[in-house]
């Protein structure tokens, strides 16, 4: 081979091999951007991976205003949660992986905090199509769900999945995947819906405080985490209304 054309060919794949491990640098980014709180925080707005009990003072941002639809049939907004601490997590029914655990988990913090009034349990559903009110009203009872202190919410698909990502900081997508896409750590799944579609979403559950302040995030999945919640929530509880 001519020397010329060795060179041509050697700086070919040196060019080559720029490319591929800047796509790979690229692509692990992006990556590494959608899966809300993967590593000790989020790329995207630096939430932690789980919020440890005594960092409450910290405020990660405020949940806007939204008006849901509860199982009930009545419109539930933020307005509902004043004065209230709250903990919220999205799911859906069909969901096969990380939502039913996090639902055991629900009726298991509703039973630790069943004295405290002031406390309230929201879960909102990001597959509204299939989770009408009529249909959370049966899927509810398979967690012996309070009516009054736990929510069941749906409503439109686009506000629903603004509110997690603009409000709450957690990622939640629906498309049409071909292949499987599910993260081993727990954080972000992929599910297939009776439509054909996978729904992408974070298994977080978000404390919420009176005034509508996020003051923590937890793995909804993971006990060591869920431990940390109750007393994180009795400390809110404890702050002044004013």
């Amino acid at each position: 081979m001519q020397p010329a054309m060795l060179k041509d060919r050697t700086t070919g794949l040196l060019i080559s091999g720029f490319l591929l491990a800047l796509a790979v640098i690229v692509g692990a980014a992006a990556y590494q951007s959608w899966q809300i709180g993967r590593g000790p925080t989020s790329v995207l707005w630096g939430i932690p991976q789980q919020t440890p009990f005594g960092e409450q003072d910290r405020i990660f941002g405020t949940v806007p205003e939204f008006s849901f639809v509860e199982r009930s049939g009545r419109l539930v907004g933020l307005s509902d949660l004043r004065g209230k601490v709250w903990i919220a997590n999205f799911f859906y029914s069909q969901c096969t992986e990380t939502c039913p655990i996090q639902n055991v988990n629900m009726a298991m913090l509703q039973g630790e905090l069943a004295g405290k009034a002031d406390v309230r349990l929201v879960s909102i559903s990001v597959d509204p199509e299939h989770d009408t009110p009529a249909f959370l009203v049966d899927y509810a009872r398979r967690y012996n769900a309070d009516p009054e202190r736990w929510l069941f919410l749906t409503g439109a698909k686009d506000e629903i999945e603004r509110l997690a990502i603009e409000g709450f900081r957690l990622g939640v997508v629906e498309r049409p995947f071909e292949e499987e896409h599910i993260h081993p750590d727990g954080t972000v799944h992929a599910h297939k819906t009776a439509a054909g579609e996978r729904v992408m979403h974070s298994s977080r559950f978000v404390l919420v405080d009176r005034k509508g302040g996020i003051r923590g995030y937890f793995r909804g999945d993971d006990a060591e985490s869920l431990r940390r919640i109750v007393p994180a929530a009795k400390k809110l509880l404890a702050e002044s209304q004013a």
